[in-house]
């Protein structure tokens, strides 16, 4: 109680004291006391954690934060992504992962696609290897990406919460070089203030026949590691049945992390299934050695770090992108864009196996399959495939359009002497893709270009064309004049190669010998009659007996013309706009000029002026205008 009243004295003899003191200090008072506690409180205020809070309290800023990794392989076409709900005038991709042997899209059911045996994924299963993740009752924003170069889908997802938000990059690949493989690599970062829960769930078959069992995986490696076995039978329309089995790594179905942790999981998944099959043939034997298989390739997965698998993934598609296609872009409304051709490519490559990188694959078989790509036929017979619209060339909407265009692509191509090619898998195919694309032709004895010049209304590049035991860049060149030139550079030569020789339209100049430090270019030029633009060949005889054989009568050098495309909204009419400009300023003047008019006859008059006339007026008017009579 003594403690309590002196306290009470020291607070009433501090108030009469402080009523005594004057206004202005009260205020200077009241000011420093101001500064010392915004002193105190600044840091805390500024601190980089609350700011981060603050920052990424919007959804859509903590995406964008994540999109940047990917905007330079958009720029250069090498990516296409879309918002996850769509933004206003955007639209939707598929966004699709495979090797030829298994395949899945990331948006919709997410069901694993495989092959009949006709070298399309087309038989939809219901095993979703996908793994779902949330964070409470949070609703995500999201994107999708798909990385052509890298042969990955990432699903982009962002939690919004109080203090901050919970980002998640979701990266999933058909390992190309492992064809059975789907790896997928869940990177979550808790940019909260607060801990955040991130919860996990792996969708497991439930129908009637399929069968989920989880055991554990015996390694000297990785001892006792729990895993998923599926095993799922789907019935083909004709009756058939396909057995499929898997085997998946456990995902943790919950994680907890503090403020600004991160944490990876990696999830792997083998897949075997057999060739269609009558009910009759379903033996235990079969199962037994699909089980089998699927737990040897699990292990062998097992074996490798997240990383080393990534590399072997990345370098097969790498060696796949050494050749390749780059088209510009163009005024003719039909012809495909950039993405379009790129999307096309990436969509048939993914649906196509690549038995020449596979991982286990005999120095023997290797070395055949080399031998039957070098027999090219005589691939690409037709006219180039470049302008064959939207049905070569288009972005898939589902992975059933995915399967017809990779169907079509492969017909195409078989139709047009490019049958060799295309079965010898992804490489076999894309060279011959290259080869249709810019109406490049291989025949017994040379390599010509040989497609009408008016194809080429855009800039165009081929990368790394075989022939014989060289590689040749090949570039459509379109100048701001309309010229159009071809250029020609080699670039790898193996030392017992052949020199190579090359003459333009008709071979009516002499040939001249490529080399790897001097590209060679020549104008593209019309002849009569119809010739190809180029001739490559290693015997100079050849090209100088072409050119008594082809018996060309004109040359004409070739001019691109740009067409006229007009739009919906042109008006038929020849006059030029600025007449009806003009013509539209003098009506507009004109009404002007006769509101004005209109306005001082009416109402801008003074007083009397223009109003009616009084009765004292109109009796003056009528004295003046009686006549007067003389006396």
């Amino acid at each position: 109680m003594a403690v309590l009243s002196r306290v009470k004295d020291v607070l009433s003899k501090f108030t009469v004291r402080f009523r005594s003191i004057n206004r202005l200090s009260k205020l200077v008072f009241g000011i420093l006391l101001f500064i010392i506690l915004l002193v105190y409180f600044l840091p805390h205020l500024f601190s980089s954690e609350y700011i981060s809070a603050r920052k990424h309290t919007d959804p859509s800023e903590c995406l964008e934060d994540l999109l940047k990794d990917y905007k330079d392989l958009h720029l250069q076409y090498e990516a296409v992504f879309n918002h996850d709900p769509l933004l206003p005038g955007e639209s939707a991709h598929l966004h699709f992962i495979g090797n030829g042997y298994i395949g899945t899209a990331l948006q919709g059911a997410g069901v694993l696609y495989v092959s009949r045996g006709n070298n399309l994924l087309d038989v939809a299963t219901l095993y979703q290897p996908i793994v779902e993740i949330s964070v409470g009752n949070a609703v995500p924003t999201g994107a999708f990406v798909t990385n052509f170069r890298d042969g990955k889908v990432h699903w982009l997802k962002v939690w919004a919460l109080e203090y901050g938000c919970v980002a998640v990059r979701h990266t999933v690949y058909a390992h190309r070089s492992r064809p059975s493989v789907l790896v997928q690599e869940i990177d979550i970062y808790n940019n909260n203030v607060m801990p955040a829960r991130v919860t996990l769930k792996q969708r497991l078959p439930s129908s009637p026949g399929d069968q989920v069992g989880k055991t554990r995986l015996y390694n000297d490696d990785v001892p006792g590691l729990p895993y998923y076995t599926i095993r799922s039978l789907v019935t083909l329309s004709n009756g058939q049945i396909i057995m499929l089995h898997a085997a998946t790594t456990t995902a943790p179905t919950t994680i907890n992390l503090l403020s600004k942790e991160m944490e990876t999981v990696a999830v792997y998944s083998t897949v075997k299934y057999s060739s269609p099959v009558s009910a009759s043939n379903i033996t235990d034997v079969t199962k037994a050695k699909l089980t089998d298989k699927t737990t040897q390739d699990l292990k062998s997965v097992l074996a490798l770090s997240l990383k080393e698998l990534q590399a072997e993934h990345s370098n097969t598609w790498n060696s796949i992108w050494r050749s390749g296609l780059a088209v510009g872009w163009t005024d003719d409304p039909t012809a495909p864009c950039p993405y379009e051709v790129n999307t096309t490519v990436y969509s048939v490559l993914s649906s196509t196996l690549a038995p020449l990188y596979t991982t286990g694959l005999s120095d023997t078989n290797r070395g055949y399959n080399y031998k039957l790509l070098a027999r090219s036929d005589t691939c690409f017979r037709g006219i180039p495939t470049i302008d064959a619209g939207s049905a070569l060339w288009r972005m898939p909407s589902s992975e059933s359009d995915l399967a017809q265009l990779s169907a079509l692509w492969r017909l195409t191509l078989d139709k047009h002497g490019c049958t060799n090619l295309v079965n010898q898998g992804v490489t076999g195919l894309y060279r011959a893709l290259i080869m249709s694309s810019g109406g490049l032709v291989y025949s017994g004895q040379d390599l010509s270009l040989s497609a009408d010049p008016h194809y080429y209304h855009r800039n165009m590049s081929f990368r790394r064309i075989p022939y014989e035991d060289c590689y040749l860049d090949l570039s459509i060149v379109l100048k701001s004049s309309g010229r159009v030139d071809t250029v020609v550079q080699l670039t790898e030569r193996l030392d017992s190669a052949n020199p190579l020789f090359i003459c333009d339209s008709g071979c009516l100049d002499p040939p001249v010998e490529l080399s790897p430090l001097n590209p060679v270019s020549f104008p593209v030029k019309l002849t009569k009659p119809i010739t190809s633009l180029l001739y490559l060949s290693s015997s100079i005889d050849h090209l100088n007996e072409l050119r008594q054989a082809l018996h060309v009568k004109e040359v004409i050098p070739y001019v691109h013309i740009q067409p006229h495309h007009p739009s919906p909204t042109e008006k038929k009419s020849e006059m030029p706009g600025s007449f009806w400009f003009a013509i539209s300023v003098l009506i507009i003047t004109f009404h002007v000029f006769l509101f004005i008019l209109i306005y001082k006859e009416y109402w801008g008059g003074k007083g009397k002026e223009y109003g009616p006339p009084s009765r004292a007026e109109r009796g003056a008017w009528m004295e003046r205008a009686r006549p007067k009579l003389s006396v």
